[in-house]
């Protein structure tokens, strides 16, 4: 389903193709994933899936009430597991769609190290859209995408 879908930085259309590449893993994500829509929408957003604890109930919570809670944190815990688990696949799945080109740069990243230890997919969306954006480290994003606007504009067949 995603064999076509490849991040690589060593053509013209790089930019184009993270777009797309990112489309179609959150689509494949959003629909094979056990908790799949959570982790479709971090990806297409770039920022990571979190969920909402249950609150503690009042002092003067009924027995029905304290049994309903306590089963609402586990399945507060169940699900936390499940995100993690699949947040993880979707690491592999994602570095998995990488070109060695890609790899090789990404891999020289400084923060490559923490991402790799904690198998953070969203951080590694990120650096991978920063090689295909040709953005620099050093440089703010909006002089980035103004350059490449730019360049783009000026260029000729």
């Amino acid at each position: 389903a995603l064999s076509e879908y490849v991040y690589d930085c060593s053509s013209a259309g790089q930019a184009e193709q993270y777009t797309k590449t990112t489309e179609k893993i959150a689509e494949y994500v959003g629909s094979e994933y056990t908790m799949g829509s959570n982790i479709r929408t971090a990806i297409e957003s770039l920022t990571a899936s979190t969920l909402i604890m249950p609150t503690d109930p009042d002092a003067s919570a009924t027995k029905t009430e304290i049994f309903m809670w306590q089963e609402n944190v586990k399945q507060y815990m169940r699900k936390l597991d499940q995100l993690s688990d699949y947040t993880k696949k979707t690491y592999s799945l994602v570095w998995g769609q990488c070109s060695q080109a890609m790899r090789s740069r990404v891999e020289e990243a400084n923060d490559f190290p923490d991402i790799l230890l904690h198998f953070d997919p969203i951080r590694l969306l990120t650096q991978i859209k920063l090689i295909a954006f040709n953005v620099q480290s050093h440089q703010h994003l909006s002089v980035a995408i103004y350059k490449t606007s730019r360049a783009f504009m000026l260029s000729r067949q």
